[in-house]
């Protein structure tokens, strides 16, 4: 796997040459599609983050810089779709784009859930929330598939996306108590306690929109026999 840098940057080489391309003779196209950029690169760095998890989970900094990036393109590609829709750029705010960035948070949230289960300087309080945080954001990534196959609005809900800043500021807050106790500092219990809060909190708000999904496409949920 140690190939896979070199592929992402590769990658990364020709998605700057063909921005750049864009920029110069299909500004307009660009302008339009600029969110969707965002989010593409966003699942980029959810691979890369993957690969970090998976080969390197003793790269505490870098998973936790990677984990900001992430989380930074998912608040900055809605900012820029409602930017440029608002000035005249109409398909800047479309389903293709609400789909991906959906499949961005979940990639990145069963990542980061993955990485932290078996960590040992992760409270083992937080698992009771973590285990069927991820079984929930399974079945929401099942229903964002098959809203997409049958085309239907795959825009997160209102509680899809408090549970998603939420969600970011555990995984945020996580990633420091790990930093700080892998440096030998001890961490009160409390902060623990509230990371607990924070994600059960957070469970609630995905069973919530899984509910509310699941009441949204209960006809395609009959179709495909679910």
């Amino acid at each position: 796997m140690k190939i896979l840098p070199y592929i992402l940057g590769t990658l990364s080489t020709c998605g700057c040459t063909w921005f750049v391309v864009c920029l110069i003779w299909r500004r307009r196209w660009l302008l339009t599609n600029l969110a969707n950029i965002i989010t593409g690169l966003g699942i980029k760095f959810c691979f890369g983050l993957l690969w970090l998890v998976v080969f390197y989970p003793e790269k505490t900094f870098a998973i936790l810089s990677l984990a900001g990036v992430v989380i930074l393109s998912d608040w900055a590609d809605g900012v820029v779709a409602r930017y440029f829709e608002n000035k005249g750029y109409h398909g800047s705010v479309s389903n293709f784009g609400k789909g991906m960035d959906r499949f961005r948070d979940k990639f990145f949230q069963l990542t980061m859930f993955s990485y932290f289960l078996p960590h040992k300087q992760i409270d083992s309080l937080l698992e009771w929330a973590i285990c069927p945080f991820m079984i929930v954001e399974t079945f929401l990534l099942l229903l964002l598939f098959l809203g997409i196959k049958r085309k239907t609005d795959v825009a997160a809900g209102a509680w899809g996306k408090a549970k998603m800043v939420l969600t970011s500021i555990g995984i945020l807050a996580c990633m420091a108590v790990i930093m700080v106790k892998e440096r030998g500092t001890k961490v009160p219990h409390y902060i623990d306690q509230l990371l607990f809060l924070i994600f059960v909190i957070s469970l609630g708000l995905a069973v919530m929109s899984l509910i509310k999904h699941v009441v949204k496409h209960r006809a395609e949920l009959k179709k495909s026999h679910l």
